[in-house]
């Protein structure tokens, strides 16, 4: 089947290809000690390394399919993605949560605060709409016979369209404009693309590497998390985030 879910137990008939989750009595939500799951079928599929022509008209008629279905989504409780709301929470998320190392936590908080005031007033006058929030190419799979499907919407947010084509660039936008000239052709099949939108791909860039962090934070208390993730919440690993944000907020960019 061809359907998106929407929120709840809603989800309609809208030739996007993504695995809906199992309906029972009418229900595709449950709660277990508060928290919010659903059930899905297993579904196999292959992972994309690479897109050909086709593939990325064929991934950006999907996005425009998946935003059109958003835009109608008024009054979803997910988070907006921008710097102001999005990434100061992920930074209180780190602040608080112990996993930052005393040494860098000051110089943190000062990097991404800078990098929120200077972020942000981009993000003024961007069209905000539900997104799929994650769409890199771990989220995409190829089923024989069947094509290829979106996965993974835990990360659905209220964002800037853009959002769901930078993750899939194989380089820089200035490196990858043979790709998204093609995502923009299958995209404009379904939806007009804002070319303006490209300039916020640094600051989402950014975004994503605090909103990263702020996941490892979360996660660092498991048993297995040292030897999943060994250099994460190391001097190393802060010290090369701070560069990298710092390196986003002094870039120049193109009037």
């Amino acid at each position: 089947e061809l359907v998106i879910l929407a929120e709840k137990k809603r989800y309609k008939l809208k030739e996007i290809p993504v695995i809906p989750p199992v309906d029972i009595k009418g229900e595709t939500l449950f709660q277990f000690e508060n928290i919010s799951y659903a059930i899905f079928p297993k579904k196999g599929g292959r992972a994309i390394d690479e897109f050909d022509q086709e593939g990325w008209e064929t991934i950006g008629r999907i996005i425009a399919r998946v935003h059109q279905e958003g835009e109608s989504r008024k009054d979803s409780k997910r988070i907006v993605w921008r710097p102001a709301i999005a990434t100061a929470k992920h930074l209180d998320v780190l602040l608080e949560s112990g996993f930052v190392l005393p040494d860098f936590k000051n110089k943190l908080k000062e990097t991404v605060e800078l990098f929120i005031k200077k972020a942000d007033p981009f993000f003024e006058d961007t069209s905000m709409i539900m997104i799929h929030g994650d769409c890199h190419r771990g989220n995409l799979i190829h089923r024989a016979l069947e094509g290829i499907y979106l996965v993974d919407f835990d990360d659905t947010c209220i964002g800037p369209p853009v959002q769901d084509l930078w993750m899939l660039l194989p380089d820089t936008v200035e490196n990858s404009k043979r790709e998204i000239e093609w995502f923009i052709k299958g995209y404009k099949t379904f939806k007009n693309f804002n070319y303006n939108s490209l300039k916020l791909i640094d600051y989402l860039r950014g975004m994503r590497l605090v909103h990263y962090a702020a996941w490892l934070a979360v996660q660092f208390a498991e048993p297995d998390f040292q030897q999943h993730f060994p250099e994460a919440g190391t001097s190393k690993y802060w010290n090369s985030l701070i560069k990298e944000i710092q390196g986003i907020i002094y870039m120049e960019k193109e009037e």
